[in-house]
């Protein structure tokens, strides 16, 4: 009898050596290639990974893969008994009595969503996207370089975070806080200001150091020109 578990993953991790445990890479079509079988070939959905996650690679073995007992399980998170990898014989077994089988209810002390991603995440995030007006998850995908903030969600972090867009962008001088007090936030930007810092983010990491090396420079030639 054939059986398996595919273990999802989107980045490299520890693989187990073993008959049972297999890897899928999910969203491959939109990202690097790990070296593991994906979830883009045959009949497939993985350019909805971002909104489908781990269902991506579900869809494509259910499309694409034959086997007699077939399991999928996160790259940290595996099936245990007893502190030790479940194996074949235990699953097998397992199935001539059940139609399936599935992890114990973890129980969450929190209260409210918010506790829990007090706990889980960053207190900070929550609380700057409650005073922004965003979503969590657009600030976790901002982090993971999936997407990127507009110029007007760039304005309103700065007001909320009290900073300049300069320091938003390039983190220079976001520990100083006679900088930090100076960017109040009754600053206005103009719709020049706008333009400048949505042309500046759709710049390639390469030239935005260059742009900033040309910023310190013009600064300098200011500096002693006042001088």
């Amino acid at each position: 009898m054939k059986t398996e578990i595919w273990v999802v993953t989107h980045k490299k991790y520890k693989e187990i050596d073993d008959d049972l445990h297999k890897t899928i890479q999910v969203g491959k079509s939109l990202g690097t290639d790990l070296g593991y079988v994906g979830d883009d070939t045959g009949d497939n959905i993985s350019y909805k990974n971002p909104f489908y996650c781990e269902l991506t690679g579900m869809y494509w073995l259910w499309k694409n893969y034959k086997c007699d007992i077939i399991g999928i399980c996160h790259y940290r998170r595996f099936f245990l008994e007893n502190t030790k990898l479940i194996t074949k014989d235990y699953i097998e077994n397992i199935l001539k009595d059940y139609d399936i089988i599935i992890p114990n209810n973890q129980l969450v002390p929190q209260n409210s969503v918010k506790e829990q991603y007090y706990c889980k995440h960053s207190a900070e995030d929550w609380e700057v996207c409650k005073q922004v007006g965003i979503a969590t998850s657009t600030i976790s995908e901002w982090k993971k370089k999936k997407t990127n903030p507009t110029a007007d969600k760039i304005m309103d972090i700065c007001n909320v975070l009290q900073i300049t867009p300069e320091q938003l962008l390039t983190g220079k001088g976001i520990e100083d806080e006679e900088e930090i007090v100076a960017a109040s936030p009754e600053s206005r930007f103009t719709p020049y200001d706008i333009q400048l810092i949505e042309d500046y983010h759709g710049l390639k990491e390469e030239q935005k150091k260059r742009l900033m090396a040309y910023v310190e420079a013009l600064k300098k030639i200011e500096s002693l020109e006042n001088m």
